[in-house]
């Protein structure tokens, strides 16, 4: 925003000068605007009034301070400004104007411009920028009056006479309570006031702890014995003692059996996959004049597949041992038992 360029005085006509022998000038300022945004300077026209993206500006036509004079062509219907050497560079639909101007910089609310050294066009500048290259810079004084350095303080006047007392105004509304004091310090203790009255009795409290343990009474006499309790499990086996004494070699027995044999049972099968807890039963017979001194059985088949297991392997009399065994599981297979006796004579 070109700030430096608010001036406080009116915009007065256009001076121009029309063509002739001998121009004439007047104090009358030029007004002016410049584009807010690029700093384009042109002359105000009546048909052709500063817009809203414009800034007004105005200075004299003619300035006390000894310048050279800038020589400018003004359209006619536009405003539009350009710098020429001579008047005779302006065309037929533009008008003559000219101001004093200087070189360089000047009073912060001067007029600050750069004009393009081929076109001749001007650009409104803040006070310390600087112009591009191709541009000349050039100022002028602005119609704003510089503020002189401050006179010295004059005497002060006699008082004037009081003026008479004016009437009471309204009570005012109230202020906001104050913050609270500091506490002051405690007073000295008060004697003590007579007993009063006893008051009703309170509930009941809360049990109270447990008290210590008392010291022990005297032992009682002897009661009468109790039934006999259950006897007790077995106690774990002890430990082997030593190896006794070798006793007196004893009498000779009686002659054993001449001799003896192994007599085997018929091998007995199960059906092809038997069914839960199917049984099967070998015997084994000794021979006519023998007697069964023990015995003992064979397992045969499928036997882990099937789960089975032996019933019974046992003497069924003096002369025969039997063997049983029974399928737990349901499976593929069969299995068989042989009973087997041992017979002496």
């Amino acid at each position: 925003m070109l700030t430096v360029f608010r001036v406080g005085v009116a915009v007065a006509a256009l001076v121009v000068l029309l063509p002739s022998a001998a121009p004439a000038h007047s104090a009358s300022p030029i007004a002016a605007c410049a584009d807010e945004r690029i700093g384009a300077l042109r002359i105000a026209r009546p048909d052709a009034p500063c817009s809203a993206g414009e800034r007004p500006l105005a200075w004299p036509a003619v300035t006390e301070r000894p310048a050279p004079m800038i020589f400018a062509c003004v359209h006619q219907r536009s405003g539009a400004l350009r710098r020429v050497a001579t008047w005779n560079r302006c065309t037929g639909s533009e008008l003559r104007l000219r101001w004093g101007a200087w070189a360089g910089p000047g009073w912060e609310a001067d007029v600050h411009s750069c004009v393009t050294a081929r076109t001749g066009r001007f650009r409104v500048i803040q006070s310390r920028e600087g112009c591009r290259q191709g541009e000349i810079p050039v100022d002028w004084p602005s119609s704003a009056t510089r503020a002189g350095p401050p006179g010295p303080t004059g005497p002060a006047g006699p008082a004037g006479p009081s003026g008479p007392a004016g009437p009471i105004g309204p009570a005012g509304a109230a202020g906001p309570a104050g913050p609270a004091g500091l506490s002051g310090p405690a007073g000295p203790l008060g004697a003590t006031g007579l007993t009063g009255p006893a008051g009703p009795a309170g509930p009941e409290g809360p049990t109270g702890p447990t008290g210590a343990t008392g010291p022990e009474g005297p032992a009682g006499s002897d009661g009468l014995p109790g039934p006999q309790g259950p006897i007790g499990a077995t106690g774990p086996a002890g430990p082997e003692g030593p190896v006794g004494a070798t006793g007196a070699a004893g009498p000779q027995g009686p002659a054993g059996p001449a001799a003896s044999q192994i007599v085997q049972g018929a091998v007995v099968n199960s059906p092809a996959n038997p069914g839960f807890n199917t049984s099967v039963t070998s015997t084994a017979l000794c021979p006519a004049g023998t007697v069964l001194l023990g015995g003992g059985f064979m397992l045969s088949g499928s036997v882990p597949q099937l789960t089975v297991v032996v019933l019974e392997s046992r003497p069924a009399d003096t002369t025969t041992w039997t063997a049983t065994a029974r399928n737990y599981a349901i499976g593929v297979g069969s299995f068989g038992i042989q009973a087997y006796a041992v017979c002496s004579a």
